[in-house]
């Protein structure tokens, strides 16, 4: 309402589980055919799915998104603000199950583009040609740069930016950028490691390494394969045999791109603030506890890499799946352990008068019957 700038985050959960969702938004799609036959044969076809109700339900989610935003940009024109309103659409990656992905190779989790290529629609009336298509490679990075410029914001010149501004592509002044080379990276694990499920993308070429994104490193079954991303838009065609020479050249980039991202804190993980007058109670979720058992499995057991701001005697809530013996609630937090007796079916503890000092630490939660080690789902710390 007010003249003043203004930025939104929204974040869309779906699609994505668990699948809920209103039954009236299902409805149509359960009379549809969403078998892998019913779907274009492009590329890599759909050869398996989900259970056709899961799908609908994934559509209907969709809808539900397209709905929404709808509605947000009715707002915006109500307001009087779509004119000078910058929309910025983007997901984060591929489908997580078998479902149609327009050919791609791959889903989430795997660096072939069925899992890193996603939607990015940029919306702004005021500026931007409504349908335009734009086939430039571009990276979430491109976004900092590509934005400040649209805002007429000046970067300080001390920053290193990764990416690139995109705005004149945008615009259609531009119909290229700098030559370049995209990275991404994923698998499993506290600490990227070289080589281990990675991908160069330039302008034409493609180099994929795509084994050990699961919790091994697979190492015995890596291998480097090019794509000419140009002709063979779906990486079909492995070309790595014919052009050595961009092998080694991709490579070689990957290996400078990888060695400059470790240096900036040789990947020490970044600590979670907790104790701070801007949340409290702080809750920790195994989105991103670490350690070698660390996973979203009821038995997996992990651990947070948190900055105490302020000393105190901290309430702690666990959250945790039922076990059929009794047994222990436990936190550590580096020589201190205090525990309480659980009951068996017990699905939550509270730990009080936990006398946790400032600075960095390790905040190690568990369940423990007899021998055995379980992690918590969520612990909530509460500062007095």
């Amino acid at each position: 309402k007010s003249e003043k700038p203004f930025f939104v985050y929204l974040a869309f959960n779906c699609p994505h589980d668990p699948l809920q969702v209103a039954d009236e938004l299902v409805a149509p799609y359960r009379k549809k055919d969403l078998s892998p036959k019913a779907f274009p044969k492009a590329g890599f076809p759909l050869t398996q799915s989900q259970p056709a109700e899961n799908i609908a339900k994934v559509y209907a989610m969709v809808e539900n998104i397209d709905a929404n935003l709808g509605r947000l940009f009715k707002k915006l024109e109500e307001r009087k603000l779509a004119e000078n309103t910058i929309v910025i659409f983007m997901t984060d990656n591929g489908p997580a199950g078998a479902r149609y992905n327009a050919g791609l190779r791959g889903r989430k989790g795997q660096v072939y583009d069925g899992g890193i290529r996603v939607p990015f629609f940029v919306r702004w009336p005021g500026r931007l040609p409504a349908g335009a298509r734009i086939e430039v490679p571009a990276a979430h990075i491109d976004v900092l740069p590509t934005m400040t410029a649209a805002c007429g914001v000046a970067l300080d010149s001390k920053l290193k930016i990764d990416g690139v501004n995109l705005l004149p592509v945008l615009e259609g002044k531009s119909r290229q950028v700098p030559e370049r080379t995209l990275f991404t990276q994923w698998h499993r694990g506290d600490v990227p490691e070289p080589y281990r499920a990675f991908a160069a993308r330039g302008p034409r070429w493609k180099l994929v390494q795509a084994a050990g994104a699961g919790p091994q490193p697979q190492r015995n079954q890596w291998k480097f394969e090019l794509f000419d991303m140009q002709d063979d838009p779906y990486e079909q065609r492995d070309v790595a045999a014919k052009h050595p020479d961009v092998v080694a050249d991709l490579k070689q980039k990957y290996e400078a791109w990888f060695n400059d991202v470790k240096a900036t804190r040789n990947f020490a993980p970044p600590r979670i603030h907790v104790g701070t007058p801007h949340e409290n109670p702080t809750l920790l979720t195994r989105q991103d506890w670490r350690g070698s058992r660390a996973g979203w499995g009821v038995d997996d057991l992990g651990h947070w890499e948190v900055h105490v701001a302020k000393a105190g005697k901290y309430t702690i809530r666990l959250k945790f799946a039922p076990r059929t013996d009794a047994g222990l609630a436990v936190i550590k937090f580096a020589n201190i352990e205090q525990t309480v007796k659980i009951d068996a079916r017990a699905t939550e503890a509270v730990i009080a008068d936990v006398d946790i000092p400032a600075g960095d630490g390790r905040l190690e939660p568990m369940i423990r019957i007899g021998e055995r080690t379980y992690g918590v789902q969520y612990a909530e710390l509460q500062r007095p």
